[in-house]
C-alpha cells in the first residue's frame, strides 16, 4: 500500500485560501445550525487530511496527457478539467501521518506493507483506503461532521465533474486539544446511530493478514 511513507515525510506551509475554500463548500451542503467548537476543529483536521491526500494525486491527474491521442475531444476536456481542480491541492498543507493517525491504525498499515512487500505481486489491499476508491475524484469534501463525547465521524465525498461519488467516514477520537484518525469506514447507515461492525480499515487489514478470518 505504500501510504504510511507517501504521507509521513510531507511538511510545508498550509494553503489557506484552500482551506476557506472548503469550508465554505462544506457549510454550503449543510443547513444545519453552525458548528460546535468541537465540531469545527474536528472538521478542519478532517479537511487538512484530505488536502494533503489530494495534493499527493495532483500528478496522477495531470500527467499522461491525453493530447495527440486517440481519445475523444471529451475525454481530453475532461482529463484537463480534472486536472485543474486538483492542481488547487498542488500547495496544500501536508500532514505528517504519525501525529495524524492513531498508533494503532499506524501499527496496522505497517503490518499490511510487510506482508505485501513479501510478494511483490500482492496488490494488497489494491485501493486508497483513505478514499475509498482506486481512481480518486479531484475533490473531496468533509461534507458533515458528527461529535459524540471525544469521538467525531467525518462524512466525506468525493466529488467530479459536480457529481458525488466516493463516500468515507473516518472516525477521529480526541486527544487532547487536538484530533487524531482512529478508523476508516466505507459503509455509513446511522439509522441505528453508529457505522455497521467489521467494514473499515482496520478490519480489513486484519482479513488480509490472516488476524481474523474472513
Amino acid at each position: 500500500m505504500g501510504t504510511v511513507l507517501d504521507m509521513a515525510a510531507c511538511k510545508s506551509k498550509p494553503h489557506a485560501a484552500l482551506s476557506e475554500q472548503k469550508s465554505s463548500q462544506a457549510h454550503s451542503v449543510n443547513s444545519k445550525a453552525p458548528d460546535s467548537p468541537d465540531e469545527k476543529s474536528c472538521r478542519v483536521l478532517a479537511q487538512r487530511f484530505y488536502d494533503c491526500r489530494v495534493s499527493l494525486n495532483v500528478d496522477m491527474f495531470c500527467s499522461n496527457s491525453l493530447k495527440g491521442s486517440r481519445a475523444s475531444e471529451e475525454a481530453i476536456k475532461a482529463q484537463e478539467e480534472e486536472c485543474r481542480i486538483a492542481s488547487l491541492y498542488r500547495n496544500a498543507e501536508k500532514l505528517n501521518l504519525n501525529k495524524v493517525l492513531s498508533q494503532k491504525l499506524l501499527h496496522y498499515q505497517q503490518r499490511e506493507d510487510a506482508v505485501q512487500a513479501k510478494d511483490p505481486e500482492d496488490p494488497g489491499l489494491d485501493f486508497d483506503p483513505y478514499l475509498n476508491t482506486q481512481d480518486p475524484s479531484p475533490r473531496f469534501v468533509v461534507d458533515d461532521v458528527r461529535v459524540d463525547g471525544n469521538r467525531c465521524d467525518a462524512i466525506v465525498h468525493g466529488y467530479d465533474e459536480g457529481k458525488q461519488r466516493e463516500e468515507v467516514m473516518p472516525e477521529l477520537s480526541k486527544a487532547g486539544n487536538s484530533w487524531v484518525i482512529e478508523n476508516f469506514h466505507y459503509k455509513i447507515d446511522y439509522n441505528d446511530g453508529k457505522p455497521p461492525q467489521n467494514d473499515d480499515l482496520i478490519h480489513m487489514i486484519r482479513e488480509y493478514i490472516r488476524e481474523v478470518k474472513q
